[in-house]
């Protein structure tokens, strides 16, 4: 699934349904039936349809309705990777970046080889200030799918916002080798920040390739 990038607020919508024992059954359906109908009035679905509706509310950007949702299809299918790690994309997206990883973890311990996991729980490490946690998960995230641009990029940035510029250049050069035209931007802005005065040789010939490609 393709990366968001916007960083939204979370306005939560009801408790979590994970924590509810069989006892709170009545009350979960109501709810439920509260959720399912802000989402989707027309749709009239039933438990089974629980993913797709909220793999919709979480396409449209409704947080708070996916994440409970994927929680309603969590109670049904405990392992649910596809679920774990959407809902773990809503809490990320939301801004909660604690649950994000809690969730992206479950994902990570049922299937050892989600790259995707590895690569936004980085991101979520990331946004919660641990750069360290961020690049272990982008080097695994790679070293499960080399082809990863998003990854090199990503881990380019990590590295250039903590001084390791001979890393970041290494992983920008991948990155525009694997998906030149949605990297350069950000790595060019990189490029912007850098004093010129300041600038190693290396570095000032891969910026100025930047520059000369766009003037083409």
């Amino acid at each position: 699934m393709r990366r968001v990038s916007l960083i939204l607020g979370l306005g939560v919508l009801v408790s979590t349904l994970m924590g509810w024992g069989q006892a709170n059954s009545q009350t979960a359906a109501p709810v439920l039936t509260r959720v399912i109908t802000e989402a989707d009035p027309m749709s009239g679905l039933g438990p089974t349809s629980y993913l797709p509706l909220a793999e919709s509310m979480l396409e449209k950007g409704r947080f708070d309705l996916a994440i409970e949702l994927f929680s309603a299809d969590l109670r049904r299918h405990p392992d649910s990777t596809i679920s774990l790690y959407q809902r773990g994309l809503a809490h990320m997206l939301a801004g909660d970046q604690h649950a994000a990883v809690v969730d992206f973890t479950t994902v990570i311990e049922l299937d050892p080889h989600h790259s995707n996991a590895f690569f936004n729980r980085a991101l979520a490490h990331r946004a919660s200030g641990s750069s360290s946690a961020a690049l272990v998960d982008f080097d695994t995230a790679l070293v499960i799918d080399p082809s990863m641009g998003q990854a090199y990029l990503e881990r380019g940035l990590t590295h250039f916002a903590d001084g390791a510029r001979e890393r970041a250049l290494g992983d920008f050069t991948h990155a525009t080798k694997l998906m030149p035209e949605a990297s350069r931007k950000y790595i060019r802005q990189a490029c912007m920040t850098m004093d010129g005065n300041d600038v190693e040789a290396d570095w000032r010939a891969f910026c100025g390739s930047l520059v000369a490609h766009e003037v083409q």
